[in-house]
């Protein structure tokens, strides 16, 4: 079970004091001194900082990224405030960057951005900024704890969202500090996916009602979907925990609350998010249950929000929902017997593992491929076909390999026990089906 967090708000915007152009000169870089290198200087940070934001705006991150490290370099000269705001949009781009190629390759490059700017903070002032970088620390390594499964960066997450509402007053910025315990209770919700510390999923819930009083349908309505769809997701894990029909419905009237007040708009990504984590939900209570019936109607939330991602062309996403969608198939394939639902949910899983790139997520990768190995083992026991096992055994190994080199012991022994145990039934199947001499 894994439910799509929300990506934690990030509002870094750059405001330029004294902003330079031909006509509003600063009083001291006009006449004799227009020309001298720090004015020179000036001109060129703040040229830096538009073009960056240009290409921004056009999504094309990579001279954005370097146009912003270009006007932070020469920021240090003036205003500490103004050189923290350019790094933090490099790092934000370089995290959006990521996303297109190598995701966890871009995460720890805007980590280690982040971390090289940490000696600067106590020259930060101004309380907004200082907030700001610990968001975005924040929002990187929940990022990483999304794509790693690694509990220290969902409790590093943890802890900078606590720092960053630590700078500010709630009566001051008011968006900002909802926006803050939003995404405080997705670094709750992680380390309960990961740790299931039924405690999470209380913090989580109480960070979100706060954030969830800030917003309205009128003023924010994305806003408002988000936290009325982030309460829905502990709803949902709390009912998956206890399993009480109160508890599932009141999830289930959550979600389809916020898919009837989004069914004409372009939020995309909420709407596809909503369908995602109901199907979760369904997925859950029809694996209880051992209901086809609940588990058909996953396969069908899923396949919508596939739609809706791409859409909002998030890849991520799609692949877990793809992956969720497989799961439901195999669920069913288990609950049937049939080998065409079985050879249904290999289709899935490996569409998912086609359409993601190794290098752009190796973990994820390697969990499709363990995954699909789970299928393969539950045809090879369900239909007595020692094939079954052979091919699971080989994407264990698979996924072995990409385990070993993260130096994930966890996984690596849970392979290994997975290919003992898979090797053990196909042989124990080939002797079995092997005519004795006579």
């Amino acid at each position: 079970m894994f439910f799509v967090r929300f990506l934690s708000f990030l509002f870094v915007v750059i405001t330029f004091s004294g902003c330079v152009t031909n006509n509003n000169l600063p009083s001291d870089c006009k006449g004799a001194r227009a020309h001298t290198e720090e004015c020179e200087n000036l001109v060129r940070m703040v040229v830096y900082g538009k073009k960056a934001a240009q290409f921004a705006d056009r999504k094309q991150y990579e001279p954005a990224i370097d146009y912003y490290k270009k006007a932070a370099q020469l920021a240090l000269a003036f205003k500490p405030e103004l050189y923290m705001e350019y790094k933090l949009n490099q790092v934000l781009y370089i995290r959006e960057k990521s996303k297109d190629t190598n995701v966890v390759y871009g995460l720890k490059n805007a980590l280690s951005v982040l971390q090289q700017v940490v000696p600067d903070l106590e020259k930060i002032k101004n309380a907004k900024t200082r907030a700001h970088f610990y968001n975005q620390l924040g929002a990187t390594l929940s990022d990483l704890s999304d794509v790693e499964d690694d509990i220290k960066w969902a409790q590093g997450a943890t802890s900078a969202f606590k720092a960053a509402l630590d700078q500010i007053d709630q009566a001051e910025h008011p968006q900002l500090w909802a926006n803050l315990h939003h995404s405080l209770g997705v670094s709750y919700s992680s380390l309960y996916y990961l740790d299931r510390d039924i405690a999470n999923l209380t913090l989580a819930k109480m960070a979100f009602q706060e954030a969830s009083q800030a917003y309205s349908q009128e003023k924010n309505l994305e806003r408002w979907a988000m936290s009325i769809n982030a309460i829905a997701d502990i709803e949902a894990m709390q009912a998956i925990e206890n399993m009480t029909e109160k508890q599932v419905k009141k999830a289930t009237d959550a979600y389809l609350l916020v898919l009837d007040r989004l069914k004409d708009t372009d939020l995309y990504y909420t709407l596809a998010t909503s369908l995602h984590n109901l199907g979760i939900l369904v997925q859950e209570v029809g694996k209880a249950q051992k209901n086809i019936e609940f588990l058909d109607q996953s396969i069908g939330y899923f396949d919508k929000s596939m739609d809706f991602y791409n859409k909002s062309r998030d890849l991520m996403p799609w692949i877990s929902a793809q992956s969720h969608q497989a799961r439901s198939m195999k669920l069913k394939a288990q609950l049937t017997g049939k080998k065409a639902d079985f050879e249904e949910a290999v289709s899935l899983y490996r569409n998912a593992i086609e359409t993601l790139p190794k290098d752009k997520a190796p973990i994820i990768w390697a969990k499709l491929h363990r995954q699909l190995g789970y299928v393969y083992s539950s045809y090879g026991e369900q239909l007595s076909d020692p094939n079954g096992f052979e091919y699971a055994i080989g994407l264990y190994e698979t996924a072995l390999t990409v385990y070993q080199r993260a130096d994930n012991k966890t996984e690596e022994d849970r392979l290994l026990r997975l290919i003992e145990r898979s090797k053990l039934s196909m042989l124990e199947l080939r002797a079995a089906s092997t005519p004795k001499d006579p």
